[in-house]
C-alpha cells in the first residue's frame, strides 16, 4: 500500500497542475491510478487478476481494456496524458522500444513512464525475492518477473529514448529518480511479515497520502521519465 502511494502521488499532483482529463493508464491492474484519485480514466493491461488466481473487480471509475501495451488500441494523440507505472520492466527488452514509442504515440500532451532501472534495483529485487521465498515459500509473480527479464539498466533505457528523440525532435524528455532504495526494503518487509505490518502499511499509507510525496535519493530504486510534446507554435514560445 505505501508502495504505492510513493509510485501515484508524485503522478496525480503532475495531473492535477496540468488538469488532464482524458488518461489512459497502461498496465493498470485492475485498480490503477483511480484507487487514489477520484477521476474518470482509461485502464489497459493484459489481465485483471494481479497475479492472482481470481478475477478482481475492477475500479468503478476506469473504462477497462484488456490490451497489450506493444498495439494500444488508440488512435494517435487519443488521450491528453498517459501514464505506465512498473510496467516496463515486464516487457521483454526486445520489446521494450515499442512500447515506448506506443505510449508516446497516443498522448497529445504528455506521459510519464515509470519503473525500476538499473543494477542497484535489480540486487534489491534480489534480496526481496530471496526473503519472500523464505518467508512464504513462495514468490510473488510480479517479483519472479523482475527477476526473469531482468530490470531494465539506465544506459538500455537511455539508447530507447536517443532512438525516439532523433524520431520526435519536439520531444522533451526529463528524468529523475523517485523511491529511496533502502526506505522500499523497510516497507516492504514490514507489509509482507504480519498482520501488524499491513495494519501499519495501510495507517501510514493515508498519513502519507495528505502529504505531496516526492522522494528523491542518491540511491532511486524506481527513474520516472516524463515525457512532453510540443506542437510547432509550443516550440516557438517555449
Amino acid at each position: 500500500m505505501i508502495n504505492q502511494i510513493i509510485r501515484y502521488k508524485p503522478i496525480i499532483n503532475f495531473i492535477k497542475k496540468n488538469k488532464y482529463k482524458n488518461i489512459l493508464e497502461i498496465g493498470s491492474w485492475s485498480q490503477g491510478i483511480g484507487k487514489f484519485f477520484r477521476i474518470p480514466f482509461t485502464g489497459m493491461d493484459l489481465s485483471i487478476n494481479d497475479y492472482g488466481e481470481k478475477q478482481k473487480e475492477i475500479n468503478k471509475q476506469m473504462n477497462y481494456i484488456e490490451w497489450s501495451a506493444l498495439a494500444i488500441p488508440a488512435k494517435n494523440n487519443e488521450y491528453d496524458f498517459a501514464l505506465s507505472l512498473d510496467m516496463i520492466e515486464h516487457i521483454d527488452a526486445k520489446d521494450r522500444l515499442t512500447a515506448f514509442r506506443e505510449i508516446i504515440r497516443v498522448s497529445s500532451k504528455a506521459c510519464i513512464v515509470w519503473f525500476p532501472c538499473g543494477d542497484f534495483a535489480y540486487h534489491n529485487d534480489q534480496i526481496l525475492y530471496k526473503y519472500q521465498k523464505k518467508l512464504w515459500h513462495k514468490v510473488h509473480g510480479r517479483l519472479e518477473e523482475h527477476i526473469e527479464l531482468w530490470t531494465p539498466s539506465e544506459e538500455e533505457i537511455d539508447t530507447i529514448l536517443e532512438t525516439i528523440k532523433k524520431e520526435q525532435p519536439n520531444l522533451t524528455i526529463t528524468k529523475q529518480g523517485n523511491g529511496n532504495i533502502y526506505l522500499r526494503l523497510l516497507i516492504t518487509y514490514i507489509e509482507s511479515s504480519s498482520k501488524i505490518g499491513k495494519f501499519f502499511s495501510i495507517y501510514f499509507s493515508h498519513i502519507v497520502n495528505l502529504f505531496s510525496y516526492e522522494y528523491k535519493s542518491q540511491t532511486p530504486y524506481r527513474f520516472i521519465y516524463t515525457i512532453t510534446k510540443w506542437t510547432n507554435n509550443e516550440i516557438q514560445n517555449h
